[in-house]
C-alpha cells in the first residue's frame, strides 16, 4: 500500500527542521556574539535539530520500504526537537509527529485523523490533498474528489491535488473531464511526468490512441525509468496494431521492472495479434505468475488457448477471469469455447451471460445464434441472428447463418 501521506509529511517536517535548526544555530550565534548566558547550548540544541530533521526527512523517504521503522523514526524526531528547541520546532515537530502516527493507522483510521486535522485547520491544503490519496486508494473516488478539490480552493497551484481529482474521475471513466485536469496539472507543472502519462492514459480510454502516443512520449522523455510509461505507450500502440513497435515498448518497461504484470499482458496482446499464440501464452502465464488476481492476463490466457484449439483449458482461463471479475466481457469467449466442445446449452448460456453486461453486443447474438442451429432450434436462431444485423448490418457470420437457414 503506497504511503504518500506520511513520505510527504515527513519530508516536509524534516526540511522545516532543518531550518528551524539553523535558525536556532543563529540565535545561539548571536547571543554569544553578546556574550549572553546559554548561547552555546541554544547552539548545540541547534545543531541536534538539524540533525533530526535529516532523520526525518530519512523517514519520510523509507516509509513505503519499512513503515514501522519510518513511523517510529518520525516520531522519535518529532518529540526529540521539542525538547531540543522547544518553540522553534512547533511546525515540524507537528508533521513529523503526524506523520508517524499515521503509519501505524489503516488507512479508514488516517481519513478520521485528516478530518480531525481539517476540523482544527480547514486551510491546510497538504491534510485535504493527503485525505484524498488516502479515499483514491480506498476505491473511495466521489469522495476523493471532494478533497481534491478541497485541497485546490485552499491551494489553486497545487499540481499534485489536480493529478489526484484527474485520476478519480480517470477511475470514473469521466476520461474528458479527466484530461481538462490533467491538461490544468500540466500547465501548473509541465515536468510532471504522471500527469503526461494519466492524460494519455485518458485518451486510450477514449480510443485516441494516436493522440495519447505523444502524452507518453513527454512523460518517457521526463522520466525514461518508469516501467510503467513504457507499458502504457505499449498498450495504445496496440490499439494501432502497430504490433512490433508495441511489444518493443514492452520490452522496455520489463526491463525496467520484470514485475510488472501489465506489461507482460500487454507484450501478449501484440504477440496475439501477430497471431504467435504460444509466445502469447508465455506473456499471459508470466502476467498471471506475478499477478494471479490479473483478470485481464486470463482473458488472455483464454484466447490464446481457444486459438490453439485447447478449449477445456481456456473454460479455466475464463473462469478465473470471470471470478475476478464477472461484469467481464468475456462471456462471449467462453461461449465460443463451449461451442468448440459441443456443450451448445452452455454455450447458450454464457452468450445470453454476455449480453445481460451489454445487449448491443453483435458477436454474443451471432455466437448464440451458431448454436441454437446446432439445437435444430431454426427459428430462435434467425432470431439471433436479426438482432446480430440489427446491431452490426455488415456481420459476415451472421449474415452466413442467416443465408444458410434460408435455404
Amino acid at each position: 500500500m503506497s504511503r504518500k501521506a506520511e513520505m510527504i509529511l515527513g519530508i516536509i517536517g524534516g526540511t522545516f527542521g532543518i531550518f528551524m535548526g539553523i535558525f536556532a544555530v543563529m540565535v545561539g550565534g548571536i547571543g554569544g556574539a553578546f556574550g549572553t548566558s546559554g548561547a552555546s547550548t541554544v547552539s548545540s540544541l541547534g545543531l541536534a535539530a538539524i540533525i533530526l530533521g535529516v532523520l526525518g526527512i530519512v523517514g519520510g523517504a523509507v516509509v513505503n520500504k519499512n513503515k514501522n521503522m519510518a513511523g517510529s523514526l518520525m516520531l522519535a524526531c518529532g518529540i526529540l526537537g521539542f525538547i531540543a528547541i522547544s518553540m522553534f520546532w512547533i511546525i515540524p515537530g507537528l508533521l513529523l509527529f503526524i506523520g508517524g502516527s499515521l503509519t501505524f493507522l489503516t488507512k479508514d483510521e488516517a481519513i478520521k485523523a485528516y478530518d480531525k486535522a481539517n476540523e482544527i485547520n480547514p486551510q491546510d491544503s497538504v491534510s485535504w490533498y493527503n485525505k484524498g490519496t488516502d479515499l483514491y486508494e480506498l476505491n473511495r473516488f466521489d469522495e476523493a474528489i471532494k478533497a481534491y478539490d478541497k485541497a485546490i480552493e485552499v491551494n489553486p497551484q497545487d499540481f499534485r491535488a489536480w493529478n489526484g481529482k484527474g485520476a478519480g474521475l480517470y477511475k470514473l471513466n469521466k476520461l474528458y473531464e479527466a484530461i481538462q485536469v490533467f491538461d490544468k496539472t500540466i500547465k501548473l507543472n509541465p515536468q510532471y511526468s504522471i500527469a503526461w502519462s494519466n492524460k494519455g492514459k485518458s485518451l486510450v480510454g477514449l480510443n485516441k490512441p494516436e493522440e495519447a502516443i505523444p502524452a507518453f512520449d513527454i512523460a518517457i522523455e521526463l522520466n525514461p525509468k518508469n516501467s510503467s510509461f513504457w507499458d502504457c505507450k505499449g498498450l495504445a500502440l496496440n490499439q494501432l496494431n502497430k504490433c512490433d513497435e508495441a511489444i518493443k515498448a514492452c520490452d522496455k518497461a520489463i526491463e525496467l521492472n520484470p514485475a510488472n504484470s501489465l506489461a507482460w499482458y500487454n507484450k501478449g496482446i501484440a504477440l496475439d495479434k501477430l497471431v504467435e499464440s504460444y509466445e502469447a501464452l508465455k506473456a499471459f502465464d508470466k502476467a498471471i505468475e506475478i499477478d494471479s488476481q490479473n483478470s485481464k492476463a486470463w482473458a488472455g490466457k483464454g484466447i490464446a488457448l481457444t486459438k490453439l484449439n485447447k478449449s477445456y483449458e481456456a473454460i479455466i482461463a475464463f473462469d478465473t477471469a470471470l471470478k475476478i471479475n464477472p461484469q467481464n466481457p468475456l462471456w462471449y469467449n467462453k461461449g465460443v469455447a463451449l461451442g468448440k466442445l459441443g456443450q451448445y446449452d452452455e454455450a447458450i448460456t454464457a452468450f445470453d451471460k454476455a449480453l445481460e453486461i451489454d445487449l448491443q453486443n453483435s458477436d454474443a447474438w451471432t455466437g448464440k445464434g451458431d448454436a441454437l442451429v446446432k439445437l435444430n432450434k431454426s427459428d430462435k436462431a434467425i432470431i439471433a441472428y436479426d438482432k446480430a444485423l440489427e446491431i452490426n448490418p455488415q456481420d459476415s457470420e451472421a449474415l452466413k447463418g442467416k443465408e444458410t437457414l434460408s435455404k
